[in-house]
């Protein structure tokens, strides 16, 4: 991908994310700052939802 998008910035959003985000990194070549892990991100999102649904209050109202 790299070879065919140089100023490509890479997301990474599927589990595990730290290795693969380190994987990717290391084997596209790319500087650290244009390969992005979701990190906990998503995974504390998934949770609001869940607490939102279980609680019946909006997902925004769930905090930490």
């Amino acid at each position: 991908l790299v070879k065919y998008s140089p100023d490509a910035i890479f997301i990474i959003a599927s589990n595990p994310v730290d290795i693969l985000t380190y994987v990717t990194w290391k084997i596209s070549g790319l500087p650290k700052h244009r390969v992005i892990g979701s990190g906990t991100n998503l995974d504390s999102a998934r949770f609001r939802y869940l607490l939102s649904e279980k609680l019946s209050v909006a997902a925004t109202s769930c905090h930490g």
